[in-house]
């Protein structure tokens, strides 16, 4: 059984629904990692990104835009099964040099009942050195 857990990052928080089964993942643990782990060490990859296309004189604006991720929470709260569900950004470098390693390391709420809990999670890049993760609206 898989739970969906939609995090659609609005100033009220994330919306959750699951499926075949009442219980719920803790979407609030799932923004908090993101929050504490996976932005944090994103940030530094994505400055390194930055300015190596700003020395090499590419377009920085290839590095922004909406970036939002699927992915997979198992029973043991780790990220598997991590894509692109849509992107806005030109560059798939963001996606794979400063999203999907931290993503992999972070230890995520483990669902309920064993449960595999898929995620969908938008961030916003931007080339002030800023990484948001609410929708755009």
């Amino acid at each position: 059984m898989k739970l969906a857990a939609i995090c659609m990052m609005l100033l009220t928080g994330c919306a959750t629904h699951s499926i075949d089964n009442p219980e719920k993942i803790n979407v609030d643990g799932i923004r908090l990692v993101i929050r504490e782990n996976v932005i944090k060490e994103a940030l530094p990859c994505y400055s390194k990104l930055i300015k190596s296309y700003e020395n090499s004189g590419k377009s920085v604006e290839m590095l922004e835009g909406k970036l939002v991720i699927q992915f997979e929470v198992d029973k043991d709260g780790r990220a598997s099964d991590i894509k692109i569900k849509e992107s806005k950004i030109a560059s798939p470098e963001v996606f794979e040099s400063c999203i999907r390693q931290p993503m992999v390391k972070a230890q995520f709420p483990i669902p309920p009942s064993g449960q595999i809990a898929e995620i969908t999670y938008p961030f916003i890049f931007s080339n002030k050195n800023k990484i948001s993760i609410r929708n755009e609206k």
